[in-house]
């Protein structure tokens, strides 16, 4: 298994704005930097095991810390629990996660 791939990853639990649906509208990613180093970053909407975005962020920074926002596309998933998966499958990269912020909308009761 001499240079093969470990799927490393960083699974969260569900995350709630209580009863109510909320969308995110911002996700930040706070990481050591990695020279050529890469990290992907995916979140999915009401329990589904099907990432709504996934994206790979850039650790090679050149600065002492990585602080990037994770681009989202356009749209924007809106579900009662959100989940985050961080993770790399390319061998011989390391990656160290400090902080995952999102940012959400609360939004309205359905009628």
């Amino acid at each position: 298994f001499a240079n093969k791939a470990i799927n490393a990853f960083w699974l969260s639990g569900d995350f709630t704005a209580g009863t109510q649906d909320s969308t995110l509208r911002e996700l930040w990613i706070e990481s050591d930097p990695s020279a050529q180093g890469s990290l992907d970053v995916a979140y999915s909407v009401g329990k589904s095991t099907t990432a709504a975005v996934s994206k790979t962020i850039s650790l090679d920074s050149g600065s002492p810390y990585v602080n990037q926002r994770v681009p989202l596309g356009a749209g924007y998933a809106r579900g009662r629990y959100h989940r985050f998966r961080v993770g790399n499958n390319d061998a011989g990269e390391q990656f160290s996660v400090h902080r995952l912020s999102g940012y959400f909308t609360v939004e309205e009761r359905y009628q």
